[in-house]
Formats: C-alpha cells, sequence, structure tokens
C-alpha cells in the first residue's frame, strides 16, 4: 500500500507561476521496459502535468525524468504502437537492487493536447480549468476538449474543486497485488469486512493500461480515494497485511 497524502501535508502548494526550474521529474510507474516506455494508471496526469510545466517553462526536452518501482515492474518490451505520441518517457529507472539508464529516443509533450482530454479531466486537475479559461480569453476562440474515456469512473460532482482556495485533491491509496478479475464491488466488500471506513470512501478506480490492443487490461491495482487524509492513513493500517 502507499499514499500519496504526505505530499500535501510535507510540501507547500504554489502557484504555477511560481514554480522554478525542475532538474529532476519523478513519476510512478506500474510497469516500465529499458527502452524507457512506461505504464501508468491509465489516466494520463502525469503526461499532462508535463506539458502544463513545459509550457511554464519549467522542464524542457532534455530534463531528465526518472521512475522507481520494484524490479519485477521492469518488463522487457512495451509496444510502441500501445503508446500515444505525448507520453512521457523515462530516462532513469531505479529499483531496489539497480539503476538503469534508458535508451529513450522520443521527444516529450511541449503543450496540452486539448483534444485528448476531456472535461472531467478539469475536476482532476483544477489548473487546467485556469489554463484552458486563460488561452480562450487570450485567442478569443473557445478550446475545443476532447472525450472522456469510459473507463474513467464517473465523480460525484465536486464544483467546490474548482475556485482558487481548493486546488488540494482527495487522499487516495493505492491497493496492490489484487486478482485481475476483481471488481469494485469486490474491494468495497473487504473494505467494508475489515475496517470500519466503508462510509468513508468516496471513490474506487481500477487501475488497468489504457491502450493494450484497442482493450483495457487490467493491472491488479486499485486506488481509493477517501474524504480525509486520517481517513486514507487509517486505511492503510487497516488492511496492511489483509490478503486479496
Amino acid at each position: 500500500l502507499a499514499c500519496s497524502v504526505n505530499v500535501f501535508e510535507q510540501g507547500r502548494l504554489v502557484k504555477l507561476a511560481e514554480v522554478s526550474k525542475i532538474d529532476l521529474f519523478i513519476v510512478g510507474s506500474v510497469a516500465v521496459s529499458p527502452s524507457g516506455f512506461r505504464i501508468g494508471e491509465g489516466s494520463g496526469l502525469t503526461d499532462i502535468e508535463f506539458a502544463i510545466l513545459h509550457q511554464a517553462g519549467a522542464v524542457h526536452e532534455n530534463t531528465i525524468v526518472a521512475t522507481t518501482v520494484d524490479d519485477e515492474q521492469i518488463v522487457e518490451e512495451i509496444d510502441r504502437n500501445e503508446m500515444a505520441e505525448y507520453d512521457v518517457d523515462v530516462d532513469i529507472i531505479v529499483t531496489p537492487t539497480r539503476i538503469i539508464r534508458t535508451t529513450r529516443s522520443r521527444g516529450r509533450p511541449k503543450t496540452i493536447e486539448w483534444p485528448s482530454i476531456g472535461p472531467r479531466k478539469l475536476l482532476d486537475m483544477p489548473v487546467l480549468k485556469h489554463l484552458k479559461r486563460e488561452e480562450e480569453q487570450r485567442t478569443g476562440t473557445e478550446i475545443e476538449m476532447g472525450q472522456d474515456s469510459p473507463r474513467v469512473e464517473v465523480k460525484s460532482p465536486r464544483s467546490e474543486l474548482l475556485d482558487d482556495k481548493s486546488l488540494i485533491p482527495s487522499p487516495r491509496v493505492i491497493i496492490g497485488n489484487l486478482a485481475y478479475e476483481a471488481t469494485k464491488l469486490d474491494i468495497r466488500n473487504v473494505i467494508e469486512m475489515e475496517t470500519s471506513l466503508s462510509q468513508k470512501v468516496r471513490s474506487i478506480f481500477l487501475i488497468g493500461s489504457r491502450r493494450h490492443r484497442g482493450r483495457w487490461k487490467p493491472l491488479g491495482m486499485a486506488r481509493v480515494t477517501m474524504t480525509s487524509t486520517s481517513h486514507a492513513h487509517d486505511l492503510i493500517k487497516d488492511l496492511d497485511g489483509v490478503k486479496p
């Protein structure tokens, strides 16, 4: 189990204009190959983040991108046809036993690919809403966005997250070692049986590869969004050691 809430407890929220030059961009990966191709949770948020920072001048084509994974998460090859042009490849892979410098050859996203972004991403990344509004005001034209993927979970309306005072997302817990056939209902049932936090779960999202020959491929992982940081920590403690 891993949780990202410590970023918001230990870090400081800043505006995009305050971000200085970034020398090392660290990303999470579900699977990665020595060629630098990586598969993430399937949301595409990392790729969008890099594009946003590139437009802001904080990263560039040669900014080092690294990922930390277990040795088992390294695969010999990831089909290039499964990768989108705007995916962020990695330069360095760090595992508990070795450091791999990849043979990355592709470029990096330089601008936000609005046609690949659905309206729901504005809820996941409120900064996108502000950038979209600024671009439309600057150009005088409305930006045409893409459609939300049917695999992206429909979340409850969170309009309150779209103002400047609420940019911190809800705490999320990543659960691994799940059976590939596990469903969101299965995960919710385990939480109900093993914890007293079932009413504190905001959403459950099954993690998979979004481009596996046109089909969704489960990866035995899920992301559980909780209502508070303390509930996220309690979930980690209660599920630690529970056999899937």
